[in-house]
């Protein structure tokens, strides 16, 4: 248990943020949503107000989650619509897995059944949007007078959720990237905490003064896979992933350039982080063995951790360092979508409006959710968290960037990955490397806008 509250203390506060902080990650939500609270769904918070008098079955796909209603977090709120609505039947169907889910989608839809509504994240809109399976949600927003202010409020106005130009789901929650750190493994070392608006080289300095190679321990063991890796450090030093409309990749710029050589540094020219290839389990320097100084998550892990704590040492979080020109990291949230030929698409319309109203995000958030909408997450959400993790989660909320999601993501992340190998394991230089990677995306993006973005 993490030693920085009482267990009352965790307890309360993981009862208030059930949810709220994990359900944003796009890992499967029977993993990862905090249970603190079992008895969530049939002790759920007065019901907000809602559209009266709706009535019909609402079904809904959910990204993530084989079982929605054994999660506390989607058992208390949808019960709190259907204790408004109790016209209203809610059926939610899961999926295991991104694969089950794509599947799903596509064979209902192609079947003529789709579900009225789903529950997707940025990534499986993005592999499956391209079929023609969503409605454009602009029409229904610029027609709301609650949507068309809220729009505006939600991360990055939404546009993470966009496809070749298409509003094809509306952000529901919000995940903020963050730096937790060992406080214990600070202390032992004597190295000073990380303060808001570090850099660069402070992060060289915490490097320098908690790595011990010789016994495994590590500054951070830094993402070389996704794009929610590499955007932190690009967009830190004044770079973006693509062009404007997503048909370009900027891989090779001197910026995109400039941060990777700052990553592949913190391998082979400083060997703060563990080389890629080394089994982390095998040699003890996950983060939760208390081997690793430093860990780029996300805040559902943070909620994991006050729910329902594995770590036994004592930690707190910062937002992202400063490179040469900002100190972003991303943000990125599921979203709430409709499908095309639905029976009750306006039922799942009532649903969305409901779920953005004043009244419920209110409520959502006075329950410890770090909720979507800007006006009430910066105010209301923020009090019912930890007051040592709030600076971090505060300068997120207005730092942090929406991730770069267009058709082309898959297939240049692909190229960057790749290349980023050869020069971190091998002997190529990181401009060479991200030239390579810009041609073979380049490449293959072309024929992926010509054919989805027609």
């Amino acid at each position: 248990m993490t030693r920085s509250f009482s267990r009352r203390q965790f307890l309360k506060t993981a009862a208030a943020a059930a949810g709220a902080l994990v359900v944003t990650s796009c890992a499967p939500q029977t993993t990862t949503a905090p249970t603190a609270k079992p008895a969530a769904a049939t002790s759920a918070p007065a019901a907000t107000s809602a559209p009266v008098g709706l009535k019909g079955k609402l079904t809904c796909l959910f990204h993530g989650g084989a079982s929605p209603l054994d999660n506390p977090y989607w058992a208390t709120r949808i019960k709190m619509f259907t204790d408004a609505n109790p016209g209203v039947e809610f059926v939610a169907l899961g999926t295991a897995n991104d694969e089950e889910f794509t599947q799903k989608i596509t064979t209902m839809a192609a079947g003529g059944t789709p579900p009225d509504m789903v529950k997707i994240s940025g990534g499986r809109l993005i592999a499956t949007a391209g079929k023609g399976i969503y409605e454009d949600l602009a029409p229904r927003i610029q027609s709301s007078n609650l949507m068309a202010k809220v729009i505006k409020l939600l991360p990055g106005e939404g546009k993470e959720l966009t496809f070749c130009g298409k509003q094809y789901a509306l952000p529901h929650d919000i995940d903020h990237r963050v730096w937790i750190y060992n406080q214990d493994l600070f202390d032992a070392m004597g190295v000073a905490y990380p303060k808001e608006n570090w850099t660069w080289d402070d992060l060289l300095a915490i490097g320098k003064g908690v790595t011990k190679p010789d016994d495994n321990q590590y500054l951070v063991t830094p993402g070389v896979v996704s794009f929610q890796d590499y955007s932190d450090w690009v967009w830190q030093a004044g770079g973006s992933i693509f062009n404007e409309d997503g048909t370009h990749t900027n891989l090779s710029e001197p910026a995109n350039v400039q941060g990777m050589q700052f990553l592949v540094d913190l391998f082979k020219k400083y060997k703060y982080a563990p080389a890629p290839g080394l089994k982390m389990g095998d040699i003890g320097v996950t983060f939760d063995t208390g081997k690793i100084a430093m860990n780029m998550t996300a805040t559902g892990a943070m909620a994991g951790q006050l729910s329902k704590p594995t770590w036994d040492f004592k930690w707190s979080a910062v937002f992202a360092p400063m490179g040469p020109v900002s100190a972003q990291g991303f943000t990125k949230s599921n979203g709430f979508g409709i499908p095309k030929g639905t029976k009750t698409s306006d039922l799942a319309w009532a649903f969305i409006e409901w779920w953005y109203s004043d009244e419920t995000q209110t409520k959502f958030a006075e329950m410890g959710e770090l909720v979507p909408r800007s006006d009430l997450r910066d105010t209301l959400s923020l009090k019912s968290l930890p007051e040592h993790l709030r600076p971090a989660l505060l300068a997120a909320s207005k730092n942090a960037r929406g991730l770069e999601r267009f058709p082309g993501w898959d297939v240049t992340q692909r190229a960057w990955k790749n290349e980023l190998d050869t020069a971190i394991s091998g002997d190529v230089s990181v401009e060479e490397a991200m030239q390579t990677a810009d041609k073979k995306a380049e490449a293959e993006l072309a024929d992926v806008m010509a054919t989805v973005c027609k």
